[in-house]
């Protein structure tokens, strides 16, 4: 079953004033790639539903704040609370709690006090706090934590020690989050049988090569890591790596003629640094075990840090194998040849024209590839496509809207870089993340038998007996998140700029469920169905060749979509792949909230079609708007009929009987797996 609480959010009122940059980092560095860690602004804390992701919430508060956190935060912190929630207070030696955790219903929920002697006073007036442990340091220092614990296992930890203490001293942090039971410690790592006999049984297939004799800080890392051009060996220009990053409107000036081979390039958001390694005297391997080295025993959080993109750029493959120990670029590259041979699409590739994914710039660790091309206008403007951003490890990932898309060990994260005529409908690019969801599903399960699946609009789930909490030979299939998709288009110069960023769980261990489970499973279900053990074997997962089918497959579509200027012709594959033919739903923007039957998606604007259900012994569930299971998405809606030749939108509550219902990936709450569709809070 899939985590879903995977945010830890820091809430500073005065982050210009405090040090809770220096306590992001920390977390950060603690916690990645389990935990994404980013701060929150008020304006979220009030209006954006982040409590179903939030596995912590600290809270700064102080002693300069004059102004409370507001009656509508304090009531959604302490509902978050009830529901099992963890918040860490942090108030420093002079801050102070006023009941910040009060609703309504609770005259005093919690009252925090500090006396003369700087040592926390509290009292407890609802039997929904109850104090489990009490920490002083010497009186006259005022380092003092409680900690409250709720009825439904929500911690509450107020402190008196500072943003900048507790990222000084890590042993407090860890205390702290031990006691909200976040996961610090890296998982157990795969090791081979001579060595141990513990039962591997619910561990994912994995490359030996790759992951299982590799050192800790390969699978933790902490800061970003010089990035290797890529090309494939049947491009015979030695020098195209180079001239990627080094002509044309990307041509940079020489700074130093000492260093001829090395050019920067400053941009809006990050600036590079390209190194020739055909004319350097130090090896890839040697630059790359020297940054690792320098990552682990830096602890610099400056902002030019993370915005330095050092590019290492080789004439031949062979030069650069050996400083890539969790990317096989070799293997890669013969199965991105051999899967665009069989599926009859290879074409040519010269230093002009190549297939998607003969040429891709590769990170071990990153902050984002989609960043890395949407926030650099000159880099988006003047690569040369199609271009892959490929990363092992994505330090600040993106998702849709502002969730951070984590990227634990096995997780294979791409960005894909592509134009498109001026003369391509604009109202066809919301297609382009149905094109990518369908590539995904038909690249990693070409006959449907893993249950690789698509929910609208961009995510990509498995649906199987043995998965989401189900059993093998019980009948009924469950369901978890495999992956997500995010797409972002710019008009630059006369043409479109579509980046494609898609993050999917390939060998990821338990509780996230991957790829390489779902072969595991569908085993099983052939060993229950035939009634034999002798069935044969998982297949053998990699992230090189789940890259290179479904780049393929992307590949493919992608020219039929050019072609028709539209979905019209992949539709009824796109929707033999998806989760919700005739699925039953709730629109509860309206009242009384109306049920439909979700029936397709239009051809025109890429929007979700449903018709009103009609069936008098319909029930829908009553849930929370706040606290509903499942990963959501967003939703608005326009009410539609036939005649409406441009599916104008209409008030919800007009009195009007519309024959259907369109609804469009932006706005409201969108939980298709619990049914409901929502307002967003």
């Amino acid at each position: 079953m899939s985590v879903r609480k995977h945010q830890v959010l820091i809430f500073d009122p005065l982050p210009e004033e405090s040090s809770s940059h220096g306590l992001l980092a920390d977390l950060k560095a603690l916690l990645n790639p389990y935990y994404a860690v980013h701060d929150i602004s008020y304006s979220a804390l009030q209006k954006d539903p982040w409590e179903d992701q939030c596995a912590l919430l600290y809270i700064v508060s102080p002693a300069t704040l004059q102004q409370g956190l507001g009656h509508a935060v304090k009531n959604r912190i302490h509902q978050y609370l009830k529901h099992g929630g963890n918040v860490v207070y942090i108030i420093g030696r002079e801050g102070r709690v006023d009941s910040d955790f009060s609703d309504e219903s609770d005259e005093q929920n919690v009252t925090v006090i500090q006396n003369a002697q700087r040592q926390l006073v509290f009292e407890s007036n609802s039997s929904r706090f109850t104090p489990v442990k009490q920490e002083d340091s010497s009186p006259s220092s005022g380092l003092v934590s409680i900690e409250l614990t709720t009825t439904n296992g929500g911690k509450l930890v107020l402190t008196t020690l500072s943003p900048a203490h507790l990222s000084q001293t890590r042993e407090q942090s860890l205390a702290i989050l031990q006691a909200c039971n976040i996961r610090v410690s890296l998982p157990s790592q795969p090791t081979s049988k001579s060595s141990t006999t513990e039962s591997t049984e619910d561990k994912p297939s994995v490359n030996p090569p790759a992951w299982s004799d590799l050192l800790a800080h390969l699978l933790k890392p902490s800061k970003p890591l010089p990035q290797i051009m890529l090309v494939h060996p049947e491009i015979k220009q030695e020098s195209l790596a180079w001239d990627f990053w080094t002509t044309g409107n990307l041509a940079a000036p020489v700074q130093d003629q000492a260093h001829v081979n090395t050019k920067v390039l400053e941009d809006e958001n990050d600036t590079f640094e390209i190194v020739n390694l055909g004319a350097h005297a130090t090896s890839a391997k040697e630059i790359l075990e020297s940054a690792r080295s320098e990552a682990q025993a830096s602890s610099s959080t400056a902002v030019e840090f993370l915005r330095k993109k050092t590019i290492l750029c080789a004439q031949k493959l062979d030069d650069v194998l050996s400083a890539m120990p969790l990317f096989h670029a070799d293997a890669y590259f013969e199965e991105l040849k051999q899967q665009g041979i069989a599926h009859g699409q290879r074409k040519s590739a010269n230093a002009s024209s190549w297939n998607i994914g003969d040429v891709l710039l590769y990170g071990e660790a990153v902050t984002s590839t989609q960043t890395m091309l949407d926030k650099n206008p000159k880099v988006l403007k003047s690569l040369p496509t199609p271009f892959l951003s490929l990363a092992t490890f994505q330090l600040s990932g993106r998702g849709r809207g502002s969730n951070q898309w984590l990227s634990p060990p096995g997780c294979l994260q791409f960005s894909l870089l592509l134009d498109l005529p001026r003369s391509f409908p604009a109202n066809k690019l919301v297609f382009i993340q149905y094109l990518a969801a369908l590539a995904i599903c038909d690249g990693l399960d070409s006959d449907g038998k893993l249950g690789v699946k698509i929910k609208w609009p961009n995510d990509i789930y498995g649906e199987s007996e043995g998965i989401g909490g189900t059993i093998v030979g019980r009948g009924v299939k469950g369901k978890a998140k495999l992956g997500g998709i995010l797409v972002n288009s710019s008009f630059v110069d006369g043409q479109w700029k579509v980046i494609v960023g898609c993050g999917i769980n390939i060998l990821n261990e338990l509780p996230t469920t991957s790829l390489s489970q779902l072969h595991k499973v569908k085993v099983q279900r052939d060993q229950h169905r035939q009634g034999s053990m002798n069935v044969g074997q998982a297949t053998q997962v990699s992230m090189e060749t789940s890259l290179a089918k479904i780049l393929v497959s992307f590949d493919g579509f992608w020219n039929t979509f050019l072609e028709d200027k539209g979905f019209e012709s992949l539709l009824d594959e796109y929707l033999g792949r998806w989760l919700h033919t005739d699925q039953a739903v709730t629109l509860t923007t309206t009242t009384p909230p109306q049920p439909l039957i979700i029936k397709t998606i239009t051809l025109d604007h890429g929007l979700l079609r449903c018709i009103p259900d009609k069936r008098s012994n319909t029930t829908h569930p009553a849930r929370s708007n706040m606290y509903d299971s499942g990963l959501d998405d967003r939703a608005t809606f326009s009410y539609s009929s036939p005649i409406m030749q441009n599916m104008q939108s209409l008030r919800i509550g007009s009195g009007l009987n519309p024959e259907f219902v369109d609804l469009q990936p932006d706005g409201n709450s969108f939980d298709l797996m619990s049914g409901l569709i929502k307002r967003k809070v």
